[in-house]
This record gives C-alpha cells, sequence and structure tokens, in this order.
C-alpha cells in the first residue's frame, strides 16, 4: 500500500503504524518529494483497515528541521511550484485533521517549522529530554506558516502563542511538557502489565478493531472537540 513513498518509511507492529520522516542527513527537512508524500500519506492511512494509531516521527537525530531551503528557493522561482506547495500543505493538515486514528508524534529531537506543526497537529505528543519545538519563520521575514498560526493558540492560549510565533524562540520539551504540548518520553512505555511480551493483550488489542470505537482512544472527533470548531470554520468559509 505503500511502496512508492522514498522519503517516507513505514514499519508495523501489530495494528500500529510508525511512519518515519527520512532524510536524516538533512535533518529531515521536507523537500518537495516529501511534502508531497506527507500531503497524501494520512488520506491513504484512512484507507489502511489494518492500521488503527499511527506513530510519526523522524530518523536519526531530529524530528524535522521543516522546510528544505534549496526547495524553498526553486519555489520562490517559480510560482507554479509554489501553489502546489500550498495546496499540499493544506492537504498534510486536513488529512491529519480528518483522520479518524490516533496520531503520535515522537519527537526524537528538535522539531522547527513545518516539522514542529506536524508535532502539534498529532493527537499525542512525546518528546526526548533533548527535543526542542520551534516556529522560526519570523526569522526568515515570514508570518508563521504551516498552519501553525492556527494551532499554538489553540493549544496554549493566545497570548503564549503570539509570544512564540513572534519571536520564533525554541521551546525546550520540559517548557513543552509544562505548556500541555508534550509529554515526556516515558509516557509511551507499554503499560500492559498481565502481558509478558509489553503487548496488549488480544482483548485489548480486538477492541482496537475496525468495527469498534477504537479511534475513541482521543481518535475520533468525539475526542478532539477542537477537531469540531476546525471542522466548523472549514465549512462556514
Amino acid at each position: 500500500m505503500y511502496e512508492n513513498y522514498q522519503r517516507l518509511l513505514f514499519s508495523r507492529r501489530d495494528r500500529v503504524l510508525t511512519i518515519t520522516m527520512h532524510r536524516p542527513d538533512a535533518r529531515n527537512a521536507a523537500d518537495m518529494r516529501m511534502h508531497n508524500e506527507l500531503s497524501r500519506v494520512f488520506r491513504e492511512v484512512a484507507k489502511d483497515l489494518d492500521t488503527a494509531v499511527v506513530v510519526l516521527t523522524g530518523a536519526g537525530q531530529a524530528f524535522s528541521a521543516g522546510g528544505d531551503v534549496i526547495s524553498m528557493r526553486e519555489k520562490i522561482n517559480d510560482r507554479s511550484l509554489w501553489v502546489q506547495t500550498v495546496n499540499e500543505a493544506r492537504e498534510i493538515f486536513y488529512g491529519m485533521l480528518d483522520l479518524e486514528k490516533p496520531i503520535i508524534a515522537r519527537v526524537n529531537g528538535h522539531a522547527s517549522g513545518l516539522g514542529a506543526t506536524l508535532a502539534v497537529y498529532s493527537d499525542i505528543v512525546v518528546a526526548v529530554e533533548g527535543a526542542k519545538f520551534a516556529d522560526p519563520h519570523v526569522k526568515v521575514g515570514l508570518v508563521a506558516g504551516d498552519g501553525g498560526a492556527l494551532m499554538w493558540p489553540m493549544l496554549i492560549g493566545f497570548q503564549k502563542a503570539k509570544e512564540y510565533l513572534f519571536l520564533g524562540d525554541q521551546i525546550t520539551a520540559k517548557e513543552a511538557e509544562r505548556l500541555a504540548i508534550a509529554l515526556p518520553q516515558a509516557s509511551l512505555t507499554p503499560r500492559w502489565p498481565s502481558s509478558p511480551t509489553g503487548s496488549p493483550p488480544a482483548r485489548a488489542r480486538r477492541s482496537a478493531g475496525p468495527s469498534s470505537p477504537s479511534t475513541c482512544l482521543c481518535g475520533s472527533s468525539p475526542c478532539r472537540p477542537w477537531r469540531w470548531a476546525l471542522a466548523w470554520r472549514r465549512c462556514h468559509k
């Protein structure tokens, strides 16, 4: 199902699908290929009956450094590429918002720009101790893009969001936990004491079947009131 992807790697454990952004030499910055793949992948996951939970992470030492600078320069010189990028960006986040399966962002390092927005649009964010979040668009003369200007205020309030988006300052993993943006990495440890393998018991796995309300593990619209707000906004433009 995911054979045509080059910048995203896929692995599966039971019904948990891990998607890894794979440009480690570029700190997983999204070039045109990765950006296009991100715009498609969440729609495909929605059709994947073997997946109940998605884990999004990055290869190497970073989650994602955001947009690839070389690709950005090419888009500035070619307006058709810029328009394509805008449409893809919209589809990335609508795809995440519409996905009725929980998305866990495992932030294994710095998450900047697009990377930070991918994290905060996820349902649960788990960050390693050295991770940092930032939306530094302002430092290159741009307003906060990638949907961050919408999501940050909903998560941490308008005043705090304006501080970080207007200044482009970094947020440490500890500060992100204090602001209720992220959980510490230990929160991702399996909690199935009765299972010697550390995996969910069969009964729990069955409860996450396609015929059950599996996505209510903070994964369906009823568990995400902010998704209702965004859906209303889309319908009343």
